[in-house]
Order: C-alpha cells, then sequence, then structure tokens
C-alpha cells in the first residue's frame, strides 16, 4: 500500500508490478477455472413465461395504505471510546383512491386537494447501539431489550404493538387450543424456551432454566446480534421488523373493526416482503398470517423494492418485453443470471426469509418495478396462478404512478417524506440532541 498522507511527499503505487502478476502461472491457473455470470438476453426472455397483466372491469380497491421508514445511528462523542445512538421513524400514509382519482380531473389542486392524501400515522424510537445503557439495566443487550419492550407496550393505534405481537405469535387469530411459541435461544443463558401464553405475565415470562426475564419482544431475537457493549448490525434489520410489524398491527385493527375492509385496501411496503438475519423466524408465521387472510378474508399486499441486485436486472432487461407485461423469475433464472450462485433444486431462493416471490413488472407507462407479492409456498418455479390477486394489485400500481421519480409509486412517496431521515442534516441536529439530553 502506498503513503499519502502526511506533510511529506507522497509514495505512489508501482506502475510496473502487474508484470508478474500476469506472468504468474498459478493466477493463470485460477482465471481459467472461475467463471462469472452472463447478461440476460433477448432470446432468454422470449423463452421465459411473459404474462400479460388483465385489466380489471371493476376495482375491489378503495383504500391504499403505504408503509415506510427510516433510521439515523448517530455517534456520541470523538474521543475514545465512542458511543453510539440509533434513532428510528416509521409510519403509514393513507388515503382513498378516489380522491387521487378527483386530482386528476382538476385543472387546479389546491392544498387541500393534496391533503386528502396526506394522513400520516408516524412513530418514533431509539436505542442505544455501542458504549450506552440503561440507568437501570446491567448491560447494552438488556437495555435494548427493555426499550423494545417497551416501546411495544406504549405505542397504540387503537391497540397496542404488544397486543398485536401476541396475537400474531400465538396465531389468536385461528383461536388454536394451545398457544406456544418456541424461543430459540433465552438472552440471559442461551437454552431454548417454550412460551406458554398461560404464563406470560404483562408480556414478559421467566426463563425456566435460569429464571432471568424474557419479554415477548425477545421473540425477534435480536439480543443474538448484541454482544457486551455493541449492537453490531442491529439497526437495519429492527427497521425491517418495525416497518413489516405496523402493516401486522393494521391487519389486525381491520381484521377486529371491520374485516369488510381487507378486501378493498391495498397494502404497499417500500422494501421486499421479508424478514432478515436473526429475524428471519417471523416470516413462517407471516406466511400463515397471509394464507389464513387469503383464504378466510382476502388480501392485497406487494413490496417495491427500490435497489438491489434485482432492481439492477430489471432496468437492465427492461427493453426486452412489452408494457403491461411481467416475468416471474424461477430458481434457475435467479441463480444464473441475478444471485450467482449454485441453485438448490430442493431449496427455494429465499425461502428462509421471503414470504413472497419476485415479479419484474413493466407498467403500462414503461415504468419498471421489481414487486414482491405473497404466495402460499416459497416456490422453485412459481407461475401466475400462485398468486391470487396478482392482476387487481397490479392494475392500481398503474394507477400509482409518480412521474416526479423514476419507477416511483405516490403512496410510498409520500410516506418516505415524512419518515426519512438524512443521514448529514438530520444526522448532525440528532447527534447534538443526544448529546445534549445524555450530557
Amino acid at each position: 500500500m502506498s503513503y499519502s498522507e502526511g506533510l511529506k511527499p507522497a509514495e505512489f503505487a508501482s506502475q510496473s508490478s502487474q508484470t508478474p502478476l500476469i506472468l504468474d502461472e498459478d493466477i493463470k491457473e485460477l482465471l481459467k477455472d472461475c467463471y462469472y455470470p452472463k447478461h440476460a438476453t433477448e432470446e432468454l426472455i422470449g423463452n421465459m413465461n411473459t404474462y400479460t397483466a388483465k385489466t380489471i372491469k371493476k376495482n375491489p380497491i378503495r383504500k391504499v395504505l403505504a408503509f415506510d421508514g427510516g433510521y439515523n445511528e448517530v455517534m456520541i462523542g470523538k474521543e475514545f471510546p465512542s458511543s453510539t445512538v440509533a434513532f428510528y421513524r416509521y409510519g403509514v400514509n393513507y388515503f382513498q383512491l378516489n380522491d387521487l382519482f378527483k386530482l386528476e380531473d382538476k385543472e387546479f389542486i389546491g392544498k387541500l386537494d393534496i391533503g386528502k392524501l396526506h394522513n400520516i400515522d408516524a412513530y418514533n424510537f431509539s436505542i442505544p447501539t455501542k458504549n450506552i445503557k440503561s440507568k437501570t439495566q446491567k448491560n447494552l443487550k438488556n437495555s435494548i431489550r427493555y426499550f423494545l419492550y417497551n416501546h411495544f407496550k406504549k405505542t397504540k393505534i387503537q391497540k397496542t404493538l404488544m397486543e398485536t405481537l401476541s396475537w400474531f405469535i400465538y396465531r389468536e387469530y385461528r383461536k388454536p387450543e394451545k398457544m406456544t411459541y418456541l424461543l430459540s435461544s433465552c438472552p440471559e443463558c442461551g437454552k431454548p424456551v417454550i412460551l406458554y401464553k398461560h404464563n406470560m405475565k404483562n408480556y414478559t415470562f421467566n426463563c425456566p432454566h435460569c429464571h432471568e426475564k424474557i419479554y415477548l419482544t425477545d421473540v425477534f431475537r435480536l439480543h443474538e446480534l448484541i454482544s457486551e457493549n455493541l449492537a453490531k448490525g442491529i439497526s437495519s434489520y429492527l427497521m425491517n421488523t418495525l416497518e413489516q410489524f405496523l402493516i401486522i398491527h393494521y391487519i389486525h385493527i381491520l381484521m377486529d373493526v371491520a374485516p369488510s375492509l381487507l378486501k378493498e385496501s391495498l397494502f404497499i411496503k417500500d422494501g421486499p416482503l421479508a424478514f432478515f438475519g436473526v429475524t428471519s423466524n417471523m416470516s413462517k408465521p407471516m406466511r400463515e398470517l397471509i394464507t389464513y387472510l387469503e383464504h378466510t378474508y382476502d388480501l392485497f399486499l406487494v413490496g417495491v423494492e427500490k435497489s438491489g441486485e434485482f432492481v439492477d436486472h430489471a432496468h437492465e432487461i427492461s427493453q426486452l418485453f412489452e408494457p403491461g407485461t411481467y416475468i416471474i423469475p424461477d430458481n434457475e433464472y435467479i441463480y444464473k443470471y441475478i444471485i450467482f450462485g449454485e441453485e438448490n433444486i430442493n431449496q427455494p431462493y429465499g425461502s428462509t426469509t421471503y414470504y413472497s416471490n419476485k415479479i419484474i413488472y413493466k407498467s403500462t407507462k414503461n415504468k419498471v418495478f421489481v414487486l414482491d407479492i405473497p404466495s402460499s409456498h416459497r416456490l422453485s418455479k412459481p407461475c401466475k396462478n400462485d398468486f391470487k390477486n396478482i392482476d387487481i394489485i397490479l392494475n392500481n400500481l398503474d394507477k400509482l404512478k409518480n412521474d416526479r421519480f423514476d419507477n416511483a409509486l405516490l403512496p410510498i412517496s409520500l410516506i418516505n417524506q415524512n419518515v426519512s431521515i438524512s443521514q448529514s442534516v438530520s444526522g448532525n441536529i440528532l447527534k447534538h440532541h443526544a448529546e445534549t439530553s445524555l450530557s
């Protein structure tokens, strides 16, 4: 490595050291033994099943709900040892679809008209992530667990988030005879624990092995990422969990208040329909809930991805198929052209994390979307018939275009404006706020 810092003249990298690397026989053999993914071609698309989104005559959707969140992790103090705090804001924007259609017919749009599309419920949360702990807790791990537990108990929209978590984890919507949940590891002793609902007091349990307290929110397994003084990587997993749990919460509310509204509501999440990392255990109960809803009521749910390998690939092939059509990548396609690796024919891509399958859709307005749409099973070779409401979802996404940004949807843009947290300006303000509050 060359030297380029300090007051003395910089030492630049050699411009001839590549020669022995090119001549090295071991490196030549190594490169001959490798291969890399090929680009998708028009011939490939022609050999795939390309589906046309069927135009629906009577649209059942009356209401749109879009979910998103943002977070920023700020450093407290520059001196060693540094500390960090993460700030979260997540929420939902909802409006009547008819209010959007009325705007299209107006020559002039006033603030009151736009205001009908701005109905936002947003929630705030914060946790320490490095070298900070609660005054009532013995370490960082227990502090984060305690703060998350309190957030779920206190955050209330008709019901608390904690009530919905119990409803979700114990599948109370099915009224099962036995309500149990297997926690893979106690946060204190690390042993697996069966959480019996009838033993739950104030949404806590006592571990039968070490007798320490277990919170119901420990089912997210975030404690497995936390060492004594550092919660490495926890922020993104927690953000994704909060966003998706808010969807579950609003579904819970509608099922209690007016189940018929599920048949006329479109739920849109900014990002994939999946639980990643330690929280991936939530995918199984989420898939069970979706299957129950599709059979008992109905459900219109879609995730919209804005970045990543699938989005890059979608833009690459966007000229190869017609507007109003879509493809459903199967296992073979994904591992050959998108996620480079060896296909496991017995395990569909993302089977332990996703509760959906991916669709690459080119809208009637020539906008390209990577969509996650729930299916009853994660499938190696999915087809159109595996998605109950795909035509209704795609028809409505066409109506929700946002010409301000490329391949954007209006509902997601509206909620993103309210919950996104900039890394620069907002980060500096939050840093000052945290330092002042902690001093």
